[in-house]
């Protein structure tokens, strides 16, 4: 992970997509910062939706057993509870969010950050119930010392 280190500049695409609906991306400018303190990592990051600025946290560490856990919160996509997710390897980390009533069961929802060529790709992929996947969110960025 220690390679993602640093701050990173782009493009962020929102994906909307509701069954029976049609898709729905949203573009907008995006940074993601990727910090070390003491072994534990935070990825901090920004975009835009609707003309209203957004901004997420992720902070993940490494247990003993190599496994990753992580906590994560975001202005638009979540309400103020944090998100517990665990994973790995790398800084790929899941959870799960109900829908609400109840009655449902659960989602899935996963964060990966890693190395994409010479940028990094910040990914949230949902998951159904059923375990069929999209991806909601993808950012693609590049060094903020080369934009």
């Amino acid at each position: 992970m220690t390679d993602l280190i640093g701050q990173w500049v782009g493009k962020s695409t929102l994906r909307l997509a509701w069954p029976g609906e049609p898709e729905n991306l949203y573009e907008s400018a995006t940074t993601v910062t990727v910090e070390d303190f003491g072994g534990c990592f935070q990825v901090a990051y920004t975009w835009e939706h609707d003309g209203e600025p957004q901004q997420g946290r992720m902070i993940a560490a490494k247990a003993e057993d190599g496994q990753v856990t992580a906590g994560w919160v975001d202005t638009w996509h979540q309400s103020g509870a944090v998100l517990q997710m665990k994973g790995g390897p790398g800084l790929r980390v899941t959870g799960s969010y109900g829908v609400g009533d109840g009655v449902h069961p659960d989602w899935g929802w996963r964060i990966e950050v890693r190395r994409e060529g010479e940028g990094l790709m910040l990914e949230m992929t949902n998951i159904s119930p059923e375990g069929e996947e999209e991806w909601a969110v993808r950012a693609l960025c590049s060094p903020a010392e080369m934009a």
